[in-house]
């Protein structure tokens, strides 16, 4: 890794906004564009508003933090880095509450079954009552004729 005084070595301006941006964009754009065809999690445009938000961080009086040295040696790396972290994290809040509802609603249906289940069978119900009941006379009467 580059020390961070490398990027006074140079006497060149830092490059301009867009271009810098488009730079970061077309490199993360593979990465953002698979993720969004292959994950359900995230779409391109939470992409996007997660590049813009952390671009913004690096600049300063409408320019770059860095000169072009310091740019291309450190700042683009930096600026890479911490998008992709960001996005995996978002895709990693996601998930989770993906998953907490998923057992969230497990739990209220198996408790809910559980309830039917005792309701139905439960010897002074209608179910049993009405139907199992005859049903299980009629077949001991067969039973004690055979």
């Amino acid at each position: 890794m580059y020390p961070n005084n490398v990027q006074y070595y140079s006497s060149h301006s830092a490059p301009q906004i867009s271009n810098a941006k488009k730079e970061i964009e077309n490199y993360l754009y593979r990465f953002s564009s698979k993720l969004s065809e292959k994950s359900n999690f995230i779409t391109e445009q939470e992409c996007n508003d997660i590049i813009n938000r952390i671009f913004i961080k690096y600049i300063r009086d409408d320019l770059l933090r860095y000169t072009w040295t310091g740019w291309y040696a450190i700042g683009q790396n930096a600026v890479k880095k911490e998008i992709i972290h960001e996005i995996c994290e978002f895709i990693k809040i996601k998930c989770r509450r993906k998953m907490r509802g998923l057992l969230r609603a497990l739990y209220f249906l198996m408790k809910c079954y559980k309830k039917t289940k005792e309701k139905l069978y439960h010897p002074d119900s209608n179910y049993v009552r009405n139907i199992i009941k005859p049903n299980f006379e009629t077949l001991k009467i067969k039973l004690n004729i055979l």
